[in-house]
């Protein structure tokens, strides 16, 4: 309690979880609770009967993430941080890539699809400039490495 006021949210809703599954049929859900300055993620090996205990996830993202797994078993997760950053894992989500910022000034809540073996799509809104405009729609086409993505033309 702050100023004798609760908190409109304890960290808790898990509003922008995200799942992904791999070709091996690990499923991984990553979230941020709304308005946490954290998230968590977990990952369940058998269709999603148990879940590994939840963790904290080396990073924050938010802006109504999205997440896939690639062909070759890449997870891309993409959502809002400085910018419109992408984080990417080659091991089922134990390890992720610091981020690699795609846009800037993004509201994201986009979405993001595997349009070839190891390519994404990403589409998302970044914010006009003007009050009286609606958001500018916008899309990316990504190779998924181990390095992380790199931008296709």
């Amino acid at each position: 309690i702050l100023d004798n006021r609760e908190p409109d949210s304890p960290h808790a809703g898990f509003s922008e979880t995200v799942l992904g599954e791999l070709p091996s049929g690990r499923i991984v859900a990553v979230c941020r609770p709304y308005r946490s300055p954290y998230s968590w993620q977990t990952h369940s090996d058998d269709g999603a009967v148990t879940w590994r205990q939840a963790c904290y996830a080396p990073f924050s993202i938010s802006g109504g993430p999205a997440m896939v797994g690639t062909t070759s078993g890449y997870l891309a997760l993409l959502g809002r941080e400085a910018g419109l950053t992408m984080h990417t894992s080659c091991d089922g989500g134990v390890n992720w890539t610091p981020g690699t910022i795609i846009d800037h000034d993004p509201w994201f809540n986009g979405w993001l699809i595997e349009c070839e073996p190891d390519v994404v799509l990403a589409f998302y809104f970044s914010a006009a400039r003007d009050i009286n405009r609606p958001a500018i729609p916008r899309m990316q086409r990504l190779r998924i490495t181990p390095e992380g993505p790199v931008p296709l033309s």
